[in-house]
């Protein structure tokens, strides 16, 4: 990859910002941006879903190793799993604007059908939502554990316009290459398109409480 002298962006864990050798490599070959999953937090949720590999103290510093290689970080975070109460949001805000995280993404926890979590989550019977074009991890198709329904959706509304606000953008963003710029633009396109998003959630749950 150096000798091409290409620029790239590639999914990674925070395993890599262990490896100074191989950051270093993964810097001088071209590498501008990497999407990390953070998914949460919260550590008790992470060892629930099977990552207990993120630890959850090493996410600052990790951040921070990339940044000081040149690197964008973009991070994804999932909301509404078993061990998450409606503080988590708050928490979750708080974290990525401490951390520098460039380019946040948030994704509600959903069941797919034909999945064995999608059966378990019947089992139990917690589906609150059989119309599949709901499934896009946007809306709550799920009853939450330690929040209500309403709790859950409103709190990552909240999110979705608390993290693109401009003043939030401009406190996380690095500013290390032209992938920054970038990666504020999509900021700006994700709080355009979470504004009309969170509209439709509203509306969504206006029209159930009327039945």
């Amino acid at each position: 990859m150096i000798p091409l002298k290409k620029n790239w962006v590639a999914p990674a864990t925070i395993d890599l910002a262990e490896d100074k050798e191989l950051l270093k490599l993964v810097a001088k070959s071209g590498c501008r941006s990497i999407l990390i999953g953070f998914e949460s937090i919260n550590q008790k949720t992470l060892n629930e879903i099977s990552k207990g590999f993120n630890a959850v103290w090493k996410y600052k510093e990790a951040v921070k190793k990339f940044h000081k290689a040149g690197i964008t970080v973009a991070g994804s975070f999932v909301f509404g799993l078993d061990s998450d109460t409606k503080n988590i949001f708050k928490q979750t805000l708080d974290f990525i604007n401490k951390a520098h995280i460039d380019m946040p993404r948030f994704t509600l926890n959903t069941p797919f059908p034909g999945t064995p979590y999608y059966k378990k989550m019947k089992r139990e019977g917690r589906i609150i939502e059989t119309d599949y074009s709901m499934y896009d991890c946007n809306h709550v198709v799920i009853e939450p554990k330690n929040m209500t329904i309403e709790e859950l959706q409103e709190g990552f509304n909240w999110i979705n316009t608390e993290a693109y606000k401009l003043g939030s953008v401009l406190k996380r963003i690095e500013f290390l290459n032209i992938f920054s710029l970038l990666i504020f633009v999509a900021n700006v396109g994700l709080k355009i398109k979470n504004s009309k998003s969170n509209k439709y959630a509203r509306d969504i749950m206006s029209n159930n409480s009327d039945i």
